[in-house]
C-alpha cells in the first residue's frame, strides 16, 4: 500500500532523510508539524505544502507551535525532502488526498 502513516514515516522515510537529522526536534515532533501546518493546514490545503521559509517566517506559526523559528525551517526542509520521496516512490499521506480531493472540486467549479 502506498499510505504513509507515522509508523512508515518513523521507520522507513524518516532514516532515509537521517543524514539531516541530527539535533532536529523528535520524530513525532516533525511528523505533527507537518501534518498539522505544512502539509494539512487550510494554508496548504488551498495553496500546496507552505515553503520552509514561509513556515519559518509565517506570524501566525509563531504563535501556534512552539518551535523556534531555526527549528521550523528545520522541519520545513524536512517536509520539502519527504514531498519529494513521496513523489518520486508513488506514496501518499492523508494530507496528500484531501489536497487532491481539493483540487478535483476547484476543477469542476464545485470550489471558490
Amino acid at each position: 500500500e502506498g499510505r504513509v502513516d507515522y509508523a512508515r514515516f518513523r521507520d522507513e522515510l524518516l532514516p532515509q532523510l537521517g543524514a539531516r537529522l541530527r539535533g532536529d526536534p523528535s520524530e513525532m515532533t516533525i511528523w505533527v508539524h507537518i501534518r498539522s501546518f505544512l502539509r494539512g493546514s487550510a494554508q496548504a490545503a488551498l495553496g500546496g505544502q507552505l515553503s520552509a521559509d514561509d513556515f519559518a517566517r509565517n506570524q501566525h506559526f509563531n504563535r501556534r507551535t512552539r518551535l523556534e523559528e531555526a527549528d521550523r525551517r528545520r522541519v520545513g526542509e524536512l517536509a520539502d525532502a519527504y514531498a519529494e520521496v513521496l513523489a518520486e516512490r508513488g506514496l501518499w499521506d492523508d494530507a496528500s488526498r484531501a489536497c487532491a480531493l481539493l483540487r478535483r472540486l476547484r476543477e469542476h467549479g464545485w470550489l471558490d
